[in-house]
């Protein structure tokens, strides 16, 4: 059984809960991420910004006719838009309960939690793709086996 720890990303970008949004938002786009765990001032886990919720702080200013700028509220900061509270798994979570949660949840990604609101990872949709992908590419018992049958056959 696969389990969460084998998919997770072990090295976290976190943001403050107080860092103005625009930072935040500079951050993803840097590291190429949609989710950033979010941690109060003591480093515990208080929330999570996806792209999503940067969405919803977004301004856009008409530079010309054709062109739009994207800017943020300087005063604005991630605890405003931030998602709470964060939904965490175990990293021994096996990977079939993880994408029945993420389903039913609705949700693209969950922080993997130690003790006392420790953060010791993060496992998102795109972690889950990409296991898939190296299944269906890694098997030959997967050749003529419709999608459909072969991903629900394993949950």
């Amino acid at each position: 059984m696969t389990e969460t720890r084998s998919l997770m990303t072990k090295k976290i970008i976190k943001v403050k809960a107080d860092m103005p949004i625009q930072l935040a938002y500079d951050e993803m786009k840097s590291h190429g991420i949609r989710h950033l765990p979010v941690v109060d001032h003591t480093g515990k886990l208080v929330g999570i910004l996806s792209d999503r919720d940067v969405q919803r702080a977004v301004h856009f200013r008409q530079v010309n006719e054709i062109e739009q700028e994207m800017t943020f509220n300087p005063h604005d900061t991630v605890e405003t838009f931030m998602s709470w509270p964060v939904q965490t798994v175990d990293e021994n979570t096996s990977v079939a309960d993880l994408t029945r949660m993420m389903i039913e949840m609705k949700i693209s990604a969950f922080v993997v939690s130690g003790g006392n609101q420790y953060i010791k990872g993060i496992v998102t949709t795109d972690d889950l793709l990409k296991y898939l992908l190296e299944l269906l590419s890694s098997t030959e018992a997967t050749k003529g086996m419709p999608l459909k049958g072969l991903f629900w056959a394993g949950l």
